[in-house]
């Protein structure tokens, strides 16, 4: 072989060498990536609030969403008019793949209530096409279109309370998924430990009660979402991308001195969101995986957007 032939051959194959890495850092996107509607629906809970957000996903390309359902209010005011909410999301283009909703799971007087309610939004969510229900354990303070906060609310739960949320969410998860097909996903909170996010998990019926995990609040709960993510990663239907600065005040100055750590921008905090997004591709996630942002001092908009910089470039998503 003669010299300048064996040189061209050694030049391509340490080409491929070099190009392997990245071909693998390519594969194949399993899952669906949307923006949720919490950033707006935060700063002003309201029915109304939803189509701006929606109105600004759009605008920024993304084609799904997520709307806290305690704030918005969706399935009592569209589970009669569903056409109407169909027609909005069409004029948008985007759709609505699940909800966030909460409730006081360990409230045994509350469960007829709660089930009444997850039936009205279990149906809604269906007719228009949605898959999942983001249930949180904690009720949602709202005093009209403002929302409150309860420092520290769950972080001492007793075990009777546990033992009741367990039963509390598999009675929901059955009748979600049952009588409407969608999937109940427990959502934990910043609020909780890492034993008891585990407890509620493990002693749940996982035919009827799935998981969303959240990395921020994970993180913020102290459980290292990679490892929460590949614990329940067979009972996973969304994620909730989100990042967590634990040294920083809480973002809202009315709060700020009693909170301290708070959700930030993507690529800002301590979560591994490229560890996660590696192990979400490799493990094949087939679910959502929704970026989102509880608050932040800047626009809406702008904070959206430097977010979507990070999800295109740093992460290498698709939306």
């Amino acid at each position: 072989m003669r010299r300048r032939t064996f040189l061209k051959l050694s030049t391509a194959g340490a080409a491929v060498m070099t190009a392997a890495p990245a071909l693998r850092a390519q594969k194949k996107q399993p899952f669906h990536v949307g923006m949720a509607a919490t950033l707006w629906l935060q700063a002003e809970a309201a029915t109304e609030t939803y189509w701006k957000a929606c109105k600004a996903i759009g605008e920024l390309g993304f084609r799904a969403t997520e709307a806290d359902n305690t704030l918005a209010d969706l399935d009592a005011a569209y589970g009669n008019s569903v056409a109407e909410f169909k027609k909005e999301s069409a004029r948008h283009k985007v759709s609505l793949a699940g909800i966030y909703h909460s409730v006081e799971l360990h409230d045994a007087s509350q469960l007829t209530s709660y089930a009444q309610r997850m039936r009205a939004i279990s149906k809604f969510l269906n007719s228009i096409g949605a898959g999942y229900i983001a249930l949180g354990w904690g009720q949602r303070l709202r005093d009209g279109r403002r929302v409150y906060f309860q420092p520290g609310q769950g972080s001492g739960r007793t075990e009777e309370e546990a033992r009741q949320a367990v039963l509390g969410l598999n009675e929901l998860g059955k009748i979600a998924l049952l009588e409407h097909g969608i999937k109940v996903a427990w959502h934990p909170g910043r609020n909780q430990s890492r034993d008891l996010i585990r407890r509620v998990l493990d002693g749940t019926n996982s035919d009827h009660v799935f998981f969303c995990a959240d990395v921020g609040h994970l993180t913020g709960a102290g459980y290292d979402a990679l490892e929460a993510v590949k614990t329940y990663r067979a009972r996973m239907v969304a994620s909730h991308l989100k990042d967590f600065d634990p040294k920083i005040p809480f973002r809202r100055t009315d709060y700020a001195q009693k909170i301290t750590g708070d959700f930030v921008e993507l690529g800002q905090g301590e979560v591994n969101l490229k560890g996660l997004i590696e192990y979400y591709r490799e493990s094949n996630f087939p679910g959502w995986v929704q970026v989102e942002l509880d608050r932040s001092p800047k626009d809406p908009m702008e904070a959206s957007r430097e977010m979507k910089k990070y999800l295109l470039e740093e992460l290498r998503l698709e939306i």
